[in-house]
């Protein structure tokens, strides 16, 4: 199955725009995310795999600051609170993969 994940459901937030992405009869979610500053959140199911495509920026887990560039990988644990800002000029862009797949229900802004 080949998609193209900047045809994905856009979503729009204030600062960060998704594309997410339904995979036919799988319980993961795949999306791409052009990110300059995201909200504080938590997903008390979903677990998050981010994969850094372009770009830098830092990642808040759980207070923690910690630096993202192009090629790293991070898991963010279900109940974490996060969210990433970039650094420099371009957007950081990160290919997020979830299990299960992303749900707005599971989203919750703090």
């Amino acid at each position: 199955m080949k998609r193209n994940l900047l045809k994905g459901e856009k979503i729009k937030l204030r600062q960060e725009t998704i594309y997410e992405t339904k995979l036919d009869n799988s319980p993961i979610g795949v999306a791409l995310a052009e990110i300059k500053e995201s909200e504080e959140h938590i997903h008390k199911k979903t677990k998050e795999w981010y994969f850094v495509i372009k770009g830098s920026g830092y990642l808040y887990l759980n207070k923690k600051k910690m630096l993202l560039k192009e090629n790293d990988f991070v898991f963010i644990p279900p109940k974490s609170k996060h969210f990433v800002k970039k650094i420099g000029k371009e957007n950081l862009r990160v290919l997020a993969i979830t299990l299960p797949s992303w749900n707005k229900k599971d989203h919750y802004f703090l």
